[in-house]
């Protein structure tokens, strides 16, 4: 992200050039203001000047600007909430000229324990018959992920249902001869939305267990 900020010595409306911005939530994110005089020459010592940065959106941030003592400022802010923001920042208490700027936080990495998965599939199901779930992908604040290619290379998860009886009944007359018996395996397919398919048979009644997993981390998601 680029601001190059023109704080006018004459007190006018200050200009302003702005790159379009993108920010990481958990990221710290950094831009940099150039001081330039009236006649639009850039500072290259310190112009004493003290910039504001604000942005408003899914939440209220505020920038910490640095005066780097030769007509520049690093600003940096650290978001959680991802979405489109308005930012301004103000010089003297004015808005330098092409303000509010927009950036857009989108969603950090994906992270298990803030996945959910839920459906019907995963509170009850009909032996022999199609059973269905989803899993919504998360960063660790619980920002939805969009799809991507990066995305689509990176995030995968794992679905099984374990039968409650399992091998622990083996000995005393379960119906499972093996431990592999007693797991049910679902088919996870990608929507390309930030969502995930699961699609599930089990072949016996009673109680199972949910173990649904990132490939990416090996952590099991909310709740399982």
């Amino acid at each position: 992200v680029v601001v190059a900020g023109h704080p006018k010595a004459t007190g006018e409306m200050p200009e302003a050039m702005y790159d379009a911005g993108m920010g990481i939530a958990g990221l710290t994110c950094v831009f940099t203001i150039q001081a330039k005089d009236a006649a639009g020459n850039s500072w290259t010592k310190d112009s004493r000047d003290a910039f504001l940065v604000q942005l408003v959106g899914p939440s209220v941030l505020m920038g910490d600007v640095k005066n780097n003592l030769n007509g520049t400022y690093t600003c940096a802010y650290f978001p959680t909430k991802a979405g489109c923001y308005d930012m301004t920042v103000l010089l003297r208490e004015r808005a330098i000229k092409g303000a509010p700027f927009r950036v857009d936080v989108i969603a950090g990495r994906t992270s298990s324990g803030a996945c959910v998965v839920d459906g019907e599939g995963i509170e009850r199901a009909v032996a022999g018959k199609e059973c269905l779930a989803h899993i919504h992908a998360k960063d660790q604040y619980g920002n939805g992920i969009t799809w991507s290619e990066s995305v689509a290379r990176e995030v995968g998860f794992t679905f099984e249902m374990v039968h409650c009886a399992g091998l622990a009944n083996s000995k005393r007359g379960s119906p499972f001869s093996s431990e592999a018996d007693s797991r049910v395996r679902g088919t996870v397919l990608d929507c390309q939305d930030g969502t995930f398919r699961v699609s599930y048979y089990a072949k016996r009644t009673g109680v199972y267990t949910l173990n649904c997993v990132g490939t990416f981390d090996g952590q099991p998601l909310m709740g399982c």
